[in-house]
């Protein structure tokens, strides 16, 4: 009877084993586990990518080190020239000094989007392929919004991804001129 009673113990004894512990992973994690080539595979999908990424670095409080590595993942997305163009060292100073600022403005992303796939513009130059995407960012400043446009320049590297070569703040003039050439 007492072995009977021991194993009847053992097993409805609570299991401790880690696979069934439900783990939390965060908007960050996901993030960072991302792998890079199912999103560089459109202009609008790398576009969107990054949209996340800096969601995640201006809303989601990082720590100093996720802030590095979510710099490096947005670094994978980047275009050879962009990235040549602006070591990681000095990258990743700026970048932490842009997220210190978001936060003491009390600034968030409130939502963005990103051009319809029929929207992006692309072109060739010397034998390379490029794209234009747009994107559209709604700003929270403690009880203020605003809007912000930017045109993303994307080319396609020699593996065939879309890399972002660089981008530029629209002013409301230029976003005007867009929708009236539609």
């Amino acid at each position: 009877a007492l072995a009977l009673g021991y194993y009847f113990y053992l097993s409805n004894k609570p299991s401790e084993d880690p696979t069934d512990k439900v783990v939390q992973t965060t908007k960050i994690d996901n993030i960072l586990a991302k792998d890079i080539s199912s999103v560089v595979n459109t202009p609008k999908s790398a576009v969107k990518f990054y949209s996340e990424i800096i969601e995640c670095l201006y809303n989601e409080s990082p720590s100093d080190e996720e802030i590095n590595q979510l710099g490096l993942k947005a670094r994978e997305i980047f275009d050879e020239e962009l990235n040549n163009n602006n070591p990681s060292e000095s990258y990743l100073v700026i970048l932490n000094a842009n997220v210190l600022e978001y936060a003491q403005a009390n600034r968030i992303i409130m939502s963005y989007t990103v051009d319809a796939s029929d929207e992006v513009q692309y072109y060739t130059e010397e034998d390379r392929e490029y794209a234009v995407v747009n994107a559209t960012y709604t700003l929270r400043e403690t009880d203020t919004f605003t809007k912000t446009n930017e045109e993303y320049i994307l080319r396609k590297d020699e593996e065939g991804s879309w890399k972002i070569l660089g981008w530029r703040i629209l002013e409301e003039d230029d976003t005007d001129d867009q929708t009236n050439n539609e």
